[in-house]
């Protein structure tokens, strides 16, 4: 008689991660709600949730290896962007008096991440990389869909990049991990610059306010 052995292995399944994470979008958003929190207590829960985003990112890859059409996974997934614009625009109306302004919208930046893949690695999965000189005018939208999705959707430039370099490196762990540190380092640098800007910005603003006092 064959026994079946079953391992149970230790930690969370993806559903229960994905409830998980859900439930820390809850909390980065608590601070769209006038009144609520503090902005101290603001900035702890923006920073404890700094991982969602990269999570559904890493999972909307995982799902485009894995699914059955990369077509109907790229359209649920731009449905659910726009259901997001819709009760966006909704509570925008609606608390519009209070202040309120929510324009997230993480579905649409993983639908036009997903978008990106489809155009550079083609819509079955037994498809190869795709060839520049023979389809030039995919290529050039796929990187129009990534410079646009960088720009213009939420979290756009750590979003689409990471996606490509994870599904790129699907099969090697290694060098996917040197492209992770490496796109980390150019975020990083970028928010310095960003932030010596403003601060320049200010100081500049307040010399040009406080001479004239003089």
């Amino acid at each position: 008689m064959i026994k079946e052995v079953v391992i149970k292995t230790k930690g969370l399944n993806a559903f229960q991660l994905k409830l998980f994470m859900a439930l820390l979008m809850v909390f980065d958003h608590l601070g769209k709600i006038p009144g609520l929190l503090s902005g101290e207590w603001e900035g702890i829960f923006h920073a404890l949730t700094r991982c969602v985003a990269v999570w559904f990112a890493f999972a909307a890859v995982e799902g485009f290896r894995y699914t059955r059409s990369r077509l109907l996974y790229n359209l649920r997934l731009f449905f659910w962007a726009m259901i997001m614009f819709v009760g966006n625009t909704i509570l925008n109306l609606l608390f519009h008096s209070k202040g309120v302004q929510i324009y997230n919208n993480i579905f649409l930046t993983l639908a036009c991440g997903v978008l990106a893949l489809i155009l550079f690695f083609g819509i079955s999965p037994n498809d190869d990389l795709i060839n520049i000189k023979r389809q030039p005018i995919r290529f050039i939208l796929g990187l129009v869909v990534c410079l646009l999705a960088g720009f213009v959707t939420e979290s756009g430039m750590v979003i689409i990049p990471f996606m490509l370099i994870t599904y790129t490196c699907r099969e090697k762990r290694n060098l996917r991990n040197l492209l992770y540190g490496i796109l980390a380092v150019v975020l990083f640098c970028m928010s310095i610059q960003i932030y010596l800007s403003e601060e320049r910005r200010v100081v500049k603003e307040f010399r040009f306010r406080l001479l004239p006092s003089h």
